[in-house]
């Protein structure tokens, strides 16, 4: 990125391959979002429309979670966002690593059976195993996973 203190004008996409016209002014991002596509170049304007949505995004670990209003309203869909970022804790960043780790073993524990693999990740892939990883109850998820393993054992 760079930022140079002036007017734009259409030669400062000459080598850009993505713009984004992020002014409050809207003539100037219509001309961003013109000279971007006369160039062949994807651009992203608030304002005038674009190529492309930039959703509102947040993280928790592996969990990426994105919201978008197509376009309507940027600050709704922030708000939305604030919602939900409230909502989802650093649990479900450390659940879908642990999930990631067990995948391995399930793929061991059915090879063959696809089937048996889907209903695994059902029973354990709920809303009461988030909460005891919120709680820190590691032993009760593997035992969990002990029962689920026993239950679909042939």
């Amino acid at each position: 990125i760079e930022w140079i203190k002036r007017s734009f004008v259409p030669g400062d996409l000459s080598e850009c391959v993505l713009a984004f016209a992020a002014t409050d002014d809207e003539a100037v991002n219509q001309a961003v979002v013109r000279a971007a596509r006369a160039a062949g170049i994807p651009a992203n304007s608030a304002q005038t429309g674009g190529d492309f949505l930039v959703p509102a995004t947040f993280r928790r670990g592996a969990l990426q979670v994105g919201i978008s209003s197509g376009g309507t309203s940027p600050a709704y869909a922030r708000l939305v966002r604030e919602q939900l970022e409230g909502l989802f804790g650093p649990e479900h960043g450390e659940l879908l690593a642990w999930l990631g780790n067990l995948r391995g073993r399930i793929q061991e524990e059915f090879p063959e059976d696809a089937q048996k693999r889907r209903a695994f990740w059902k029973k354990i892939v709920t809303w009461s195993t988030v909460e005891l990883v919120s709680q820190a109850k590691w032993d009760q998820v593997e035992e969990k996973v002990r029962a689920c393993l026993l239950s679909l054992s042939d």
